[in-house]
């Protein structure tokens, strides 16, 4: 009697496991399916935290690919502080005429 019990609960939790799992994948499933289409989003903000968390989606890409025309400036210290260098990198347009934005991103 108690093994018939443990297996019907086993088997729930297998199914609630499972339709998590494709709950949380749906949108790539969706985009892999349809790729001439807008990619679907989450509707919902667990599946999207669970989706980052476990590596299934990326928040930022951190090596992005730098055009052509821009000019890139690496590792230039600004500032040394107790012996610990704070550097910034630029990137810019090679051939600039007036004035641009400046976006500035921290990077931990």
């Amino acid at each position: 009697m108690k093994s018939r019990i443990l297996k019907r609960v086993l088997y729930g939790l297998l199914i609630i496991v499972i339709i998590c799992i494709l709950w949380i994948v749906s949108p790539r499933i969706w985009s892999a399916l349809n790729p001439g289409k807008p990619p679907v989003g989450y509707h919902f903000v667990a599946p999207a935290y669970l989706a980052v968390w476990i590596g299934l989606e990326k928040l930022v890409n951190l090596t992005p690919e730098i055009p052509q025309n821009i000019e890139e400036i690496k590792n230039i210290e600004y500032k040394n502080i107790d012996g610990k260098s704070l550097q910034l990198d630029i990137y810019r347009p090679k051939k600039l005429d007036s004035p641009v934005p400046l976006l500035v991103f921290k990077k931990w």
